[in-house]
């Protein structure tokens, strides 16, 4: 199931990192290879390329190749963020945020507290935070499809608390990118004959539940809606909420603790 993007695959190879463009890509590559290669291979000051990184823009295609090539920007980057981060908080609460309801004033404030708890989880996964060991997976990853799974299982955890932090247009980019990590998950899966499957879920976003069961790990899943086939779970959710992140970390720590450190 091709359905990943194909640039995105194209800046899996650490050669092709030169030829970034987007703030979306710069993202990905940095996700995937970490900040000092990319700061290597770009010739970017480490400190600028995290500034540039941390743009909180609605336009993730937005060309960073100014940025990226100019040696005196980084002044210029802050105020470039300081006000487009405005743009997006005033369209979240304009357009989502609705201070006359009290019942989604207090949903609001529950999903806030929520993103917070998994925000301080992911940062204080197995001791060193997500983004360390996604990166320290991707040298198992390239002979080890159950690295590849936990490494894409992480990613999906990391689009989730990220998506979770906005509304809107903005939101479902980052859900879209979320759904191609899962059917990346579901090619793995299909490849090594494991285990995999869906629940119909009617709610106003999603229309599926789609579980893995990763090799010696508990079962993970996750909200989703599929425009394609899936063979359905005969099995029932285990009723352990925001879970994933534990049952990845005890996964590691079982079977990948040399990365632990």
């Amino acid at each position: 199931m091709e359905n990943i993007p194909e640039r995105r695959k194209y800046f899996e190879i650490v050669e092709n990192i030169s030829k970034i463009d987007t703030l979306l890509e710069l993202k990905w590559v940095i996700n995937i290879h970490g900040a000092d290669i990319v700061s290597e291979i770009l010739k970017v000051n480490k400190e600028k390329l995290q500034n540039i990184r941390k743009l909180e823009i609605e336009d993730y295609n937005l060309s960073i190749k100014n940025f990226l090539n100019n040696e005196n920007q980084n002044e210029e980057i802050q105020n470039f963020h300081k006000k487009h981060k405005k743009i997006v908080i005033k369209n979240y609460y304009n357009n989502y945020y609705d201070t006359k309801s009290k019942s989604h004033t207090k949903a609001i404030r529950k999903n806030e507290n929520l993103i917070d708890n998994l925000a301080v989880a992911r940062d204080n996964f197995l001791g060193i935070g997500t983004n360390k060991i996604k990166r320290r997976l991707n040298k198992l990853a390239e002979y080890d499809d159950v690295a590849k799974i936990v490494r894409i299982a992480l990613e999906i955890e990391d689009k989730n608390i990220c998506a979770k932090k906005y509304f809107g247009e903005y939101r479902d980019k980052i859900y879209n990118q979320k759904s191609d990590l899962i059917y990346d998950l579901i090619d793995l899966f299909d490849k090594n004959n494991f285990v995999y499957g869906i629940h119909d879920y009617e709610s106003l976003e999603t229309h599926h539940i789609i579980f893995f069961e990763i090799p010696n790990c508990e079962q993970i899943s996750g909200h989703s809606t599929f425009d394609v086939v899936l063979p359905k779970y005969g099995k029932e959710w285990d009723g352990k909420i925001n879970s994933t992140l534990n049952k990845l970390a005890d996964k590691i720590k079982k079977d990948y603790n040399n990365i632990v450190y």
